[in-house]
């Protein structure tokens, strides 16, 4: 085999080898990739030593690195006082970090993308105008800081008397420095 080619093994089953709804890591190590299921329930502790069920074998990574905490639905990982420190989306972590499907979990020079599986539809808080106004600025700095386009959707219900709207929009966001 030609080692310069991208190769695929696959991950080792977490504990309870229970897979279903939980969501899987994507590990990029080297000129390797594989796939770590996720328990539903518990944790997995990251490292380069004999006791991590998710195992990277590059010499940055400390024997017991990173621990992911699966619990109710979350997935949240935590630095255990590792020398490198641990990365999600490109910001080192003080403290224990929530992650969704889609984040970057950077461990030495091992690349984690979790992906987990869609959720039924969520009940989402209605915000007033205000924090509404808040976090569409926040999602604009978001979207402009990583040269993304955002997508909003209003909608405004009938308040006293008044008919409702839908009103949505593709905003570009372009670098303005």
């Amino acid at each position: 085999m030609d080692e310069r080619k991208t190769r695929t093994r696959s991950g080792g089953l977490a504990r309870d080898g229970n897979t279903e709804g939980a969501g899987y890591f994507l590990v990029v190590e080297g000129n390797t990739s594989s796939v770590f299921p996720l328990p539903t329930e518990g944790v997995v502790h990251v490292g380069r030593g004999d006791d991590a069920q998710l195992r990277l074998h590059d010499d940055s990574v400390s024997r017991l690195h990173a621990r992911i905490f699966i619990s109710y639905g979350e997935v949240r990982v935590a630095d255990v006082e590792s020398k490198n420190g641990v990365q999600v989306n490109g910001e080192t972590i003080k403290e224990t970090q929530r992650l969704v499907s889609g984040d970057v979990v950077s461990i030495g020079y091992a690349t984690l993308v979790l992906r987990r599986p869609p959720r039924g539809p969520s009940r989402r808080e209605v915000l007033d105008e205000l924090s509404w106004r808040r976090r569409l600025e926040e999602e604009i700095v978001r979207a402009g800081e990583h040269k993304r386009p955002l997508t909003a959707a209003l909608q405004v219900s009938i308040i006293a008397g008044r008919r409702g709207a839908l009103a949505a929009g593709r905003l570009g966001c372009r670098d303005t420095g």
